[in-house]
């Protein structure tokens, strides 16, 4: 099984994405889980160690700033890939999630020059729901498939924010033409992987909150708060 020495145990946070909280001008709430994807891998190229608490950063602390600024960066990434889905029915999208020479092959080639990769779950209810999530996939599986060819996903080896410790499994499920979690039973239309991601240090001067970015015109315009769950 090809993998990379990312251990979710060492390298990853040991807090939960549930329960870090945030706010913008009059909204709050929870999660900021592509915060948490970049900065932990900011972490680990970085080769320094992840905070040892166990307990979510207050706002207006250093490190809250930090996750909040990269969960910026992880929007800016995740919703043009968002928009590619809106059109997609049936098995298109899951497709290139699983083959060899589409995003399961981005996880393939950075895994085996032992590179984790950010990847971001597409909700299976819709492209633009709350309910999409980025992890980081840490190894995988690959084995042949009679409709999606040789070295189709198998397994994907996952930190998952949201489960702080422990390695999680994401699996096709090519009866229905998604993915599932195994430990949440989460179901996802597609993945994306970031293999362009770029490490920021992690004691970088931090940039203004902002809702500026984060959302184009897909909803009207109008930003919706940064914490949403993709």
């Amino acid at each position: 099984m090809p993998n990379t020495d990312f251990d979710p145990r060492i390298h990853g946070f040991h807090f939960s994405n549930n329960d870090i909280r945030w706010s913008f001008g009059p909204i709050s709430s929870t999660m900021l889980c592509g915060g948490m994807t970049y900065a932990s891998l900011d972490y680990y190229y970085h080769r320094i160690a992840i905070p040892p608490q166990n307990t979510p950063p207050a706002e207006g602390t250093p490190l809250h700033g930090y996750i909040y600024m990269r969960q910026e960066d992880a929007h800016r990434y995740a919703l043009p890939r968002l928009s590619q889905t809106l059109p997609e029915r049936g098995n298109r999208a899951f497709g290139d999630g699983v083959r060899a020479n589409g995003q399961f092959g981005r996880i393939m080639r950075a895994v085996t020059a032992r590179r984790p990769v950010p990847i971001l779950m597409v909700s299976n209810r819709s492209a633009l729901s709350t309910g999409s999530h980025w992890t980081l996939a840490v190894g995988y599986e690959k084995a042949n498939h009679g409709t999606y060819g040789a070295n189709a996903c198998s397994t994907i080896y996952l930190y998952d924010n949201a489960r702080p410790d422990v390695v999680c499994e994401l699996v096709p499920d090519f009866a229905q033409g998604n993915f599932r979690h195994v430990q949440s039973n989460a179901r996802y239309r597609t993945i994306f992987a970031n293999d362009a991601y770029g490490a920021v240090h992690p004691n970088s001067a931090v940039r203004p909150p902002s809702a500026a970015g984060l959302m184009p015109s897909l909803m009207g315009g109008m930003a919706p708060p940064p914490g949403m769950n993709f």
